[in-house]
């Protein structure tokens, strides 16, 4: 089990997703950006540590079990290479990301209030040249209590 805090996973969850968002953007198809090979690479990436950091949280109990699908779809990706379905990962990015992000953000603003301010601030920190990622961290933020 990991010693990193619960926390940090649920923000590594929130940006990786603001990551994948921005980057699918960038494409008119899921099959453009899948022959685009630094922008695949890096979608697919994102989605491993979306499912590495679920992996965590559900061992230490933050989210529901229903959520361990978000740790199936991560080892789908990991084990398939080259056969990944763009039109499949375009569905969880268009359809599925989305919802389990916003029960993401739900967990993150039931934190205590001083241990969101920390992550919050130490994720501000490192991901302020990201403008995706700075958004969502300052919506975030704007959200918490």
């Amino acid at each position: 089990m990991s010693k990193r805090r619960g926390e940090l996973f649920l923000l590594d969850i929130v940006v990786a997703a603001a990551k994948i968002e921005e980057t699918r953007a960038f494409h008119a198809s899921a099959e453009e950006m899948k022959f685009h090979y630094q922008h695949w690479d890096s979608v697919i990436r994102e989605f491993e540590i979306v499912g590495e950091a679920t992996k965590h949280l559900l061992q230490m109990g933050w989210l529901d079990a229903q959520e361990k699908r978000v740790v199936d779809f991560r080892n789908l990706i990991v084990h398939y290479y080259f056969g990944i379905d763009a039109e499949a990962v375009d569905e969880v990015i268009k359809t599925h990301l989305p919802p389990f992000v916003e029960r993401v953000k739900a967990r993150f603003l039931a934190c205590p209030k001083p241990i969101r301010q920390e992550a919050l601030q130490w994720a501000m920190q490192e991901y302020a040249h990201i403008k995706s990622v700075k958004k969502a961290l300052e919506n975030l933020k704007g959200e918490t209590p």
